[in-house]
């Protein structure tokens, strides 16, 4: 019963929370993409808010992914 529960709730997690560390690789790699192209130009008002707003985001998915990390060593212990 307890395997089964188990499995519903890693289903359900991955559904509702997604793939935290690919979303941080993603927005991670965008960041340095227009870090690089602010070293040759400016970056327009859209590519600056963007890069805030990655910024930001990625702030927020590596707290969750530290959770996420802290929670599953409580599990194991």
């Amino acid at each position: 019963m307890f395997k089964e529960l188990a499995k519903e709730l890693r289903s359900w997690a991955a559904r509702r929370i997604g793939l935290v560390r690919e979303q941080l690789l993603m927005a991670r790699a965008i960041i340095l993409k227009l870090d690089q192209i602010s070293e040759e130009r400016a970056l327009s008002d859209s590519e600056t808010e963007l890069h805030a707003k990655l910024k930001h985001k990625c702030l927020g998915l590596s707290s969750l992914d530290r959770t996420i990390a802290r929670q599953r060593a409580r599990v194991r212990y």
